[in-house]
């Protein structure tokens, strides 16, 4: 998934297709959810991606607390 305004002048040309998915994406407190994350390590972490990680990590822990599985 692309932010709309990154694919706009692609979607505009007929380069890409917009997907409407039904039902539509949303957010659950379920416990049986599991996220995943993945990113490429570098040798210099980018800030911004950092950030997204730690809260991303920060938010899963302080909702389930022990039972958030986090693998580095």
């Amino acid at each position: 998934m692309l932010p709309r305004w990154a694919v706009a002048p692609y979607i505009a040309s007929g380069q890409l297709r917009q997907l409407f998915i039904k039902p539509g994406l949303s957010v659950t407190t379920n416990k049986n959810f599991a996220v995943y994350l993945l990113y490429q390590k570098q040798e210099i972490i980018v800030p911004k991606v950092k950030v997204a990680v730690d809260f991303i990590r920060d938010r899963v822990q302080d909702l389930y607390g022990e039972q958030a599985k986090i693998n580095r």
